[in-house]
């Protein structure tokens, strides 16, 4: 029988955040990473934020402890003529991430939205590992990619 309510929802809240706790010890022994992304605090929430040098887009890593799948998206609050630039740079960006990424305009909301999934069994200690390498990795690539674009637009 699942266990519905408080005590589930605590649950969850925990998994996350333990997850973004094991993330950032992985993430941060790796000198590429720490050199490129500011640490701070881990929280029991579906998002782990990193800048990029810009006020105007921020990297989000995401996990949903649910479906066992991690992301890695630009985020882009309030700023339709940027998405639209970077999404002219479509093919260069995608090129460089090395993977077709899902663009989202999201006309309806503020924000825009750019992002890859990753899925995994995120209960598997080895399969986690793999997880934190896999957002390692693309967290960089799309700090250089859309970076590049976002430094030449400003």
């Amino acid at each position: 029988i699942k266990r519905v309510g408080r005590d589930s929802g605590i649950a969850t809240q925990q998994t996350k955040y333990d997850f973004w706790t094991e993330f950032k010890a992985c993430a941060f022994s790796n000198p590429a990473f720490a050199g490129e992304f500011k640490e701070h605090a881990a929280a029991a929430t579906r998002v782990y934020s990193l800048g990029i040098g810009s006020s105007d887009a921020c990297v989000h890593l995401t996990v949903n402890t649910m479906t066992n799948v991690v992301g890695v998206e630009l985020h882009v609050p309030d700023n339709k003529p940027l998405y639209d630039e970077l999404y002219s740079c479509r093919d260069n960006i995608e090129a460089s991430v090395g993977k077709s990424l899902d663009w989202n305009r999201c006309d309806e909301n503020k924000i825009s939205r750019i992002r890859i999934e990753h899925s995994s069994d995120l209960q598997d200690s080895i399969k986690k590992k793999e997880s934190f390498d896999w957002l390692v990795k693309y967290a960089l690539l799309f700090k250089t990619a859309f970076g590049d674009v976002i430094a030449e637009k400003a």
